[in-house]
């Protein structure tokens, strides 16, 4: 595997509609083309903010299954228009659309399990930010930063509130101290509804834990102050990263205006910038632009480089035929450089991967394996926390018979087996990280000796197909076979309407890539970033 193997592709719809993203195209993203992946930013964008979602995939385009280790996604280059953020999201579906993901994007609640925590006072009138409450003293304690779900038995009333402040309560005459607790829960907004209950011990006020349907959505940024050597600890230069435009979490009008759930908005439109375990790549990229002579040496000067890339004058990447780079030492080697259009670009970059053991503020604590091992110069150096999505491949489910399709896509039986069966062991499935798809396939037969093979997303592919060759359905994006089915499997026995299961998992893991426009001016003429999908191969 090489790295002009790896891509990143478009998904089939790269535009805001609520049914924009979806699965991926066939559409390679081009580097150093404008527009290639966001258009450009219009005055009404500037004028009430924006934000725009699309949908990518990584790709590895190898007719094989060799796997690609660690594989992530980071923002290698970010805009130099402070107004303007980008940011990455996890995508669980392939065939995800827009709407699920907007309205998902700042973490949307839910709710969870009834507590026993009840209100003390008969009477909370709107606007408190003080809540007295009784709790059994076996029960958890709320904590600051949790937040509950409060509302009034009789739906008139709820609110979501995050607790700031937990201080013990020991002197109502309502609470039974041999039981129960008492607190004083401070909140971070307001009550907006009044909470009355009946006279007695209250019950018509109900707590619920919360849970939150958290993405995890990274960014890259510069850091706060200069990465030595030997640090185990750096510093960010921001806390959080501000997904939804601060004009749209101010005004549900315009949060609507750009496609955003105004009730799903939580935390100020903010998520972490960091979070203990996340990977970080701290890179710093070093530009050499020169005329160079056929023949002699260079040196970058720095050693131990992660990767040198270099282009002609027209942008174009360099032959490798016409220089050897060293990564170790820094060095390039030139061929004969006859007829190539100078003057060349090289960037270089070093890179110090490591490890988030804690947060506090914008302080990063470094895991204690992986401290800082080399300087980083004190301006151009990023901090990009990498979307990791692991060792990805093409392969297959262990495939599974089925006696009769019901119309419902299980990874697992339903129903009768049947008595025919597939040599899946002799015979497998083959696939191919180039041709494959993230799919749940059934190969439904119409007779003795013929299939129909249908997709769940993509539908029924092939009609009436021979079972006595492979069958191996084409890929319209690529022109090769989404798969192929060795014809010795089959054996004998295979009756009309019998069908065999699988599924097939693509190299191709889904993303959102986020730009987040704040309502003012452009603060710089430069809105251009950069998006690499990274990994390790085995080398044996």
């Amino acid at each position: 595997m090489l790295a002009d193997d790896l891509r990143i592709l478009k998904s089939e719809r790269m535009d805001d509609t609520d049914d924009g993203g979806g699965p991926a195209s066939s559409q390679v993203v081009t580097g150093g083309v404008s527009n290639e992946i966001f258009p450009d930013i219009s005055s009404v964008d500037r004028l009430h903010g924006e934000l725009k979602m699309r949908k990518l995939f990584g790709d590895i385009n190898t007719q094989t299954v060799e796997p690609l280790l660690g594989s992530s996604m980071i923002i290698s280059k970010i805009p130099g228009d402070t107004q303007l953020g980008i940011s990455l999201m996890e995508s669980p579906d392939s065939f995800e659309r827009r709407k699920i993901a907007s309205d998902q994007i700042s973490g949307e609640i839910f709710e969870g399990e009834l507590t026993n925590i009840v209100p003390d006072h008969v009477f909370i009138p709107i606007g408190s930010t003080e809540i007295f409450v009784s709790i059994p003293i076996a029960d958890p304690v709320p904590a600051v930063n949790d937040q509950y779900l409060i509302k009034l038995v009789d739906q008139t009333g709820e609110q979501v509130n995050k607790v700031v402040a937990v201080d013990p309560y020991t002197t109502s005459s309502d609470i039974n101290y041999t039981t129960h607790d008492g607190y004083k829960l401070t909140v971070a907004t307001p009550t907006d509804f009044l909470m009355t209950v009946s006279s007695g011990f209250p019950a018509s006020v109900e707590f619920y834990t919360t849970y939150r349907n958290n993405r995890k959505i990274v960014s890259t940024q510069v850091p706060g102050a200069q990465i030595l050597n030997g640090a185990t600890s750096i510093t960010a230069s921001n806390e959080f990263i501000q997904i939804i435009p601060q004009s749209a979490v101010n005004d549900s009008n315009i949060a609507e205006a750009i496609g955003i759930d105004p009730s799903s908005i939580v935390d100020n439109g903010q998520v972490p910038a960091f979070e203990n375990g996340d990977i970080l790549f701290v890179i710093h990229d070093q530009e050499t632009i020169n005329t160079f002579i056929s023949s002699t040496q260079t040196d970058l000067g720095r050693t131990d480089l992660a990767k040198i890339t270099i282009v002609d004058a027209g942008n174009t990447p360099l032959d490798i035929s016409k220089y050897t780079a060293n990564l170790d030492t820094g060095l390039i080697d030139w061929g004969d450089l006859t007829g190539v259009s100078q003057p060349l670009t090289i960037v270089d970059r070093i890179l110090n991967k490591t490890v988030v053991g804690s947060v506090s503020g914008t302080t990063i604590t470094l895991a204690t394996a992986w401290p800082i091992t080399r300087d980083f110069p004190a301006t151009g150096t990023l901090i990009c926390n990498a979307l990791v999505f692991g060792d990805i491949w093409a392969y297959t489910s262990v495939p599974f018979e089925q006696k009769t399709w019901g119309g419902t896509w299980s990874d697992t039986l339903i129903g009768q087996g049947t008595t025919a069966q597939y040599d899946y062991q002799q015979n497998p499935i083959v696939v191919e990280n180039a041709h494959c798809i993230e799919e749940r396939w059934r190969i439904e037969r119409v007779s003795a000796t013929h299939v129909n093979v249908i997709g769940e997303h993509v539908g029924q592919i092939l009609s009436n197909a021979d079972a006595s060759v492979d069958i191996a359905p084409v890929n319209p994006n690529t022109g090769f076979p989404y798969f192929s089915i060795p014809n010795g499997g089959w054996g004998s026995g295979w009756n009309a309407g019998e069908l065999l299961r699988f599924n097939t998992y693509a190299p191709k893991p889904p993303l959102w890539i986020n730009e987040t426009i704040e309502q003012g001016p452009e603060a710089d003429p430069d809105f251009s970033f950069c998006l690499e999908f990274v990994g390790d191969v085995d080398t044996p």
